[in-house]
């Protein structure tokens, strides 16, 4: 129960819910462990809200005739989904893939709702939150549109820079994105892995980055910053 409390503490839609309420939610959340690569499928996002415990999980769509997908959004502890059938009760058909060994949360999304409209705390948090969401995507479509490739593969290192480790002459890490294939970066930013690979290697031959897969880190935040000159 503590451990369910302490999680929702720290999303930012429940930070500033009252702990006796807080308490009393936790009592209606369901835990579930999942391995890496385990998918959610919308049969389950369709009818229950799920809040990140620990890992990672990304939100991908897929054409079924080409085989092709995209990655819409990267979601980390404390991130809440999915948001659109919590709103507007359709269906949507999108999968939410660990790219980490993971434990979410999960409730009926009928119970979600109530909440909303009976706290409000959670209610003048939600919506921001939700704004965010949007404005996450309104800047990848701008990218897809305005950006070539290596600008919006530079934009995406530079998106998850850790900006607490900003220490002098030492390589800024990289989060988030540090354990996903070449692939997944791909769908990321609307690309193949191959030009993917291609990129990366460039990046690292002109010192902009160094290190491995799960281990990205940015040797040249200024190189980086003049690579991602695309729309600002």
């Amino acid at each position: 129960m503590d451990s369910l409390i302490s999680t929702l503490k720290c999303s930012p839609i429940f930070k500033d819910v009252p702990e006796d309420i807080l308490s009393d939610m936790s009592g209606k959340f369901e835990e579930f462990a999942y391995r890496k690569n385990d998918i959610i499928d919308y049969m389950q996002t369709d009818r229950y809200s799920f809040v990140l415990a620990s890992g990672n999980f990304k939100m991908t769509r897929m054409d079924i005739q080409s085989g092709k997908s995209i990655a819409l959004f990267l979601y980390e502890c404390g991130d809440m989904f999915d948001l659109l059938p919590l709103l507007d009760g359709k269906e949507h058909d999108v999968e939410f893939l660990a790219t980490a060994n993971s434990v979410a949360l999960r409730t009926p999304i009928k119970q979600m709702r109530q909440w909303i409209a009976e706290y409000p705390e959670l209610n003048r948090a939600f919506f921001p939150y939700f704004a965010d969401k949007m404005r996450e995507l309104e800047e990848f479509s701008e990218e897809i549109a305005f950006c070539d490739t290596k600008t919006r593969l530079a934009q995406l290192i530079l998106r998850h820079a850790d900006s607490s480790c900003s220490l002098q002459d030492k390589p800024i890490p990289v989060k988030l994105i540090n354990n996903l294939t070449h692939e997944s970066l791909a769908e990321l930013i609307g690309s193949v892995r191959s030009v993917v690979t291609t990129e990366l290697s460039r990046l690292k031959q002109e010192g902009v980055i160094v290190g491995q897969r799960g281990s990205l880190a940015i040797k040249d935040l200024q190189k980086l910053k003049k690579k991602c000159r695309c729309l600002k």
